[in-house]
């Protein structure tokens, strides 16, 4: 049963009762929301549930098409709320391909035609568009500046994956709008992270991968679409999620709106992420933006003379920190959530400092941890 919390608990109180309910955040500093969030037990219990029900009663049945149907509309319901968008919009496709690739098909995208890529996408959406382009005969233009004319879509990131800025998407929907092309707009590192709102966005389409801040399963992308006379298209054009997986996202999701409470995760997590980039901020060798307004909560930055991923294994060596890595631009992506301690935040940030007071030559290295187990034939 979903439970709701008391909305008057003491923030301590309800933090301990939230990472009650995220079992991972046992194993770390769990700085990793690019690559997948915590995943809560309230929705792996609904899952197991679900499995067992199936395993003992079988998954066929008269109510089956009926109990399909009301799945999806309460996984496209919850993630509607998220985005203030109204959920006979939302289609919920099985990956980023899938659901760009029905985007194209719907608009009846001509073989001649180009994708335009606005700004820096996400190493993930990047290479999705790329899949999608060459699937179906198009070119992918980059160009920062401009949408050139011929362009059928143009794709750009709501989040910025080089410096955690919000990108206003009004300016690109005009710019888009104005060659005759579609915006497609990815929210994944925003939607979940802080107050978005797909209508307004400007956007015909927004993209949100289910696995990041919504704590969702893997291999669910939500598809916000602006044009009522295209959803039907679009929908016809993907299969839906598995049962399980739209249980499971309905199921996630809506724990985060009626149990943690977005509003009081948004103003958490913006604090959070605040207090690490002035931290970072302040560290010799450290390359980050400094601290302002219109940032999101996943703050990429690198460390001189350390490769991204060299960085990352020495976090996870020193703090068992957890966090994202973007190998092409060798960048560590530092993904905040609400669920994290302040205490987390402190020592990620000391970690890095140390780390970025040497090289990997000159750091001295910490002696693993050793666990003595007697041999088999110890009768002891």
């Amino acid at each position: 049963m979903m439970r709701v919390m008391d909305p008057f608990l003491p923030d301590d109180t309800k933090l301990d009762a939230i990472r009650d309910l995220l079992p991972s955040l046992g194993s770390g500093i769990r700085l990793d929301v690019t690559v997948a969030g915590p995943f809560p037990a309230e929705t792996d219990r609904a899952i197991r549930q679900s499995d067992e029900h199936q395993l003992r009663v079988g998954r066929g049945g008269p109510d089956r098409a009926e109990d399909l149907v009301q799945r999806g509309d309460e996984a496209r319901s919850v993630v509607a709320a998220v985005l203030a968008a109204s959920p006979d919009r939302m289609v919920l496709a099985p990956g980023r391909i899938a659901a760009l690739s029905a985007v194209i098909v719907a608009g009846r995208v001509p073989a001649d035609g180009c994708i335009a890529v606005i700004g820096e996408l996400t190493a993930e959406l990047d290479a999705a568009v790329g899949a999608v382009a060459g699937a179906h005969g198009l070119r992918v233009v980059r160009d920062p500046s401009t949408v050139p004319h011929g362009s059928s879509l143009a794709v750009a990131a709501h989040v910025d994956p080089v410096t955690g800025r919000v990108h206003d998407p009004r300016p690109l929907a005009a710019q888009a709008h104005a060659t005759g092309a579609a915006l497609v707009l990815d929210m994944g590192w925003s939607a979940g992270a802080i107050p978005v709102d797909a209508p307004s966005s400007g956007a015909d389409v927004v993209l949100v991968d289910a696995h990041r801040w919504l704590l969702g399963p893997e291999g669910v992308t939500a598809l916000w679409v602006a044009e009522a006379s295209r959803i039907e298209t679009v929908r016809a054009l993907v299969d839906e999620a598995p049962r399980s997986q739209l249980l499971g996202l309905a199921r996630s999701v809506g724990w985060l709106l009626m149990y943690v409470s977005l509003p009081w995760a948004f103003e958490r997590s913006e604090a959070l992420a605040t207090r690490l980039r002035g931290a970072l901020a302040s560290i010799g060798g450290v390359a980050i933006e400094p601290a302002s307004r219109g940032f999101a909560t996943t703050l990429p930055f690198s460390v001189a003379a350390w490769s991204a991923t060299d960085l990352a294994a020495e976090l996870a060596r020193r703090v068992h920190a957890h966090v994202g890595v973007d190998e092409s631009r060798d960048l560590v992506l530092a993904g905040v959530g609400a669920w994290l301690r302040e205490s987390e935040i402190d020592r990620f940030a000391d970690a890095v400092a140390e780390i970025a007071a040497h090289t990997p030559e000159t750091l001295p290295r910490r002696p693993l941890l050793t666990v003595l187990a007697p041999a088999p034939w110890d009768e002891r």
